[in-house]
């Protein structure tokens, strides 16, 4: 079975050396010495495959589990005819593992069906295998434990860890994400679970499970680096150093990845910190040379990172946080800024400052009055990061001015685009009345013949956008405003996207609001069918009161890549199954299979507007 799994693809030294320790465990010296061997013919450096020829080389087997060469060349000769044949197969060296793990016996005598049917005894083969640097051992080992126990936490944990130095992201996932239903607080859970996220570059999600691992264990360097990762694949560079800071202080074999990100040139991907190989210079050697910072820099960095972190678990933890942080800090001469203080700049010469309306992601929104024209705007003033980025600057004037083309009474209309100085402002059109989201929160769900009233305007204003090659990105209630005589008007199209010909576009940096966004756009991949996903949320949540995918961002990430929701009938009651039935198709997480547009979404619901 084993000589048959391994010979159904060109064999590797890591297959080799896999089989050599199941051999080694169960007592057959002989085979895993010759398997070492081949694993040295393959890899001469391989000093795992050395340590196991030296560790074997002359000891006679207690046993011979039947997997010399000739079984192997047989295999391999079966799978070359298979594939003349025309067929294809392939196993990877977990699943041979795991059929030899069938026969191999206990170091030190004969196996028992009671020692066979010790979980216990597979998670201590685990933790062995994954000190040996035996990934294929651990993954089989812990397979067989979890066959036996499946809420073994330990033996999740040990084969996350090895799919993850495996590079399998999304396996890792999924064992750390069963690790935590068993133990949400699981610190080892949440670090391997966040690392593999980031991996997946699902930054957002492995932000939430590593601020719970730094939360619950301050001592430990480990999550710490897991959250400086996501923090910097979230471009929040400031706090990235503040928590590898933290990290090289609890242990010392971070600090070379905190002076490499203290040193990363702000146009480089922070990942480059936690993908380098060992002994691989971080930076190509063309590179000029950079003058080290002055010690200052770092700790200023960090300081004011660590204000930010603790403001932010203070706020979270604490009723009244903002009333009690103002004050601490005018006691220690920091004087916070009102937010209903008047902007300064030359653009308020021409605009009459009324009031704060919202602080969000993409930046300050301002209710004011056009002097010369007298009447009512809103304007945003962008963030700090899109305004000093020259290449960002441009791309977000370049996008803003072909939204401001979009003129649909559903969607909130963009006067101009003004640059003053470093500074740059969105007009707006004043729109009165509520958000949806705000609407939700204070009368709950709503029927579903005035939800689907209600999204027909939505629809047609998303249609129209896409049929101008914008796709939103951010499509929530919050977006959704609606006036007293009951009409929707979709704004902040901040984040949108032009994608002008096939309708998708792959984007360098995740934005938008987790709970509502397709999975494909968690990673980046935008296209129209991602508006639809989120679309669908929205009428969902409007519908039912509740968001389909709840739970930690881990959880949510996985049940939308696997469409795993309660079907709307389930959370309210008389909604009919053909509306249950247009959730599950906008719901569906691949995009191919999704309505392909929001009017085709809003045709399969508009009878229940009748």
């Amino acid at each position: 079975m084993i000589a048959l799994a391994l010979g159904l693809r060109r064999l590797t030294a890591a297959d080799f050396l896999g089989r050599g320790f199941a051999a080694e465990r169960a007592g057959d010296f002989e085979q895993a010495h010759r398997d070492a061997a081949k694993a040295l013919e393959l890899e001469p450096e391989n000093a795992n495959a050395r340590e196991l020829y030296h560790l074997t080389a002359g000891r006679s087997s207690r046993l011979a589990l039947g997997l010399g060469g000739e079984a192997v060349a047989a295999a391999k000769a079966a799978a070359a005819g298979a594939q003349a044949a025309g067929g294809a197969a392939a196993q990877d060296s977990g699943a041979a593992l795991s059929a030899a793990d069938q026969t191999v016996l206990p170091r030190g005598g004969s196996t028992s069906a009671a020692g066979a049917q010790n979980p216990s005894r597979w998670t201590q083969e685990a933790g062995r295998s994954l000190e040996l640097g035996d990934l294929a051992g651990v993954i089989a080992s812990a397979g067989r434990a979890l066959e036996i126990e499946p809420a073994n936490v330990e033996a999740r944990n040990l084969r996350a860890m090895a799919r993850e130095r495996s590079g399998d992201h999304r396996g890792a996932v999924e064992d750390a994400t069963e690790a935590l239903r068993v133990e949400p607080s699981n610190v080892r859970a949440l670090n391997t679970r966040a690392w593999s996220l980031s991996g997946m570059r699902y930054f957002s999600e492995a932000l939430d499970d590593a601020t719970r691992a730094a939360t619950a264990a301050p001592n430990d360097a480990l999550s710490f680096e897991a959250l400086g990762r996501a923090q910097g694949g979230l471009k929040r560079r400031v706090e990235m150093i503040d928590s590898l800071t933290r990290a090289a202080r609890l242990d010392q074999r971070f600090a070379p990845t905190l002076q490499a990100a203290i040193q990363l040139p702000s146009s480089e991907d922070t990942e480059l910190l936690f993908l380098v190989r060992p002994g691989m210079p971080l930076f190509p050697p063309a590179m000029p040379p950079r003058r080290e910072p002055r010690a200052w820099i770092p700790l200023l960095w960090t300081l004011s990172g660590g204000l930010l972190i603790a403001l932010g678990l203070f706020r979270l933890l604490s009723p009244g946080w903002l009333g009690r942080a103002t004050t601490a800090l005018r006691r220690v001469g920091v004087r916070s800024t009102p937010p209903e203080a008047r902007p300064s700049g030359r653009f308020w010469d021409y605009y009459t400052f009324t009031r704060v309306i919202a602080s969000g992601g993409m930046g300050i929104v301002y209710e004011a009055v056009d002097r010369s024209l007298k009447r009512r705007v809103a304007v945003k003033q962008m963030r700090g990061d899109i305004r000093d980025d020259p290449r960002e600057r441009e791309a977000f004037i370049k996008e803003a001015r072909v939204v401001a083309g979009l003129k649909h009474p559903g969607i909130v209309e963009v006067y101009s685009i003004i640059e003053d100085g470093p500074d740059l402002y969105l007009v707006f059109e004043f729109v009165p009345g509520r958000t949806l989201h705000a609407m939700l929160q204070e009368q709950g769900k709503l029927g579903l013949k005035e939800a689907v009233i209600l999204f027909r305007g939505i629809c047609a204003a998303v249609q129209h956008a896409h049929e101008r090659g914008i796709i939103h990105r951010d499509l929530k209630p919050s977006n959704v405003m609606v006036t007293p005589d009951g009409s929707p008007k979709v704004m902040d199209f901040g984040l949108a996207r032009f994608a002008p010909e096939g309708g998708a576009v792959v984007t360098k940096t995740v934005a938008g609001t987790p709970a509502y966004m397709a999975p494909e756009a968690d990673q980046g991949h935008l296209r129209k069918e991602s508006d639809v996903f989120s679309l669908g949320v929205c009428l969902y949540e409007t519908a039912t009161g509740r968001l389909p995918f709840e739970g930690p961002s881990g959880t949510v990430l996985l049940d939308k890549l696997a469409g795993r929701f309660d079907l709307p009938s389930r959370r309210a009651p008389g909604l009919p199954a053909g509306f249950d039935a247009a959730m599950a198709r906008a719901l569906t997480p691949d995009p191919a299979a999704r309505f392909a547009s929001p009017g085709e979404l809003y045709a399969s619901i508009d009878v229940f507007g009748r």
